[in-house]
């Protein structure tokens, strides 16, 4: 018994839980804002369209530098980026 757990890679573990944390974060910076656009309308007295702006220039600006950045990581290391 002690020889299967001696040889069980748990670097899968790591990434299991790397996924589940990518996945909560980026639901939370998906769906949070669209449960305050009532609070935030009020307060900064804009309309729905205004305010979604705020979404959309977010996941565009995640688009446009995704690929940048990926090309810079890949070129200089992750912790250099970083």
């Amino acid at each position: 018994m002690k020889s299967k757990l001696k040889n069980l890679f748990h670097g899968w573990y790591v990434a299991m839980g790397c996924c589940l944390i990518y996945f909560f974060v980026n639901s939370m910076t998906i769906f949070v804002p669209q449960t305050l656009f009532p609070r935030l309308m009020e307060e900064f007295s804009v309309n729905e369209a205004e305010i979604s702006l705020t979404v959309a220039r977010t996941l565009l600006f995640a688009a446009i530098f995704s690929p940048i950045s990926g090309i810079l990581i890949d070129k200089y290391g992750a912790v250099t980026v970083l």
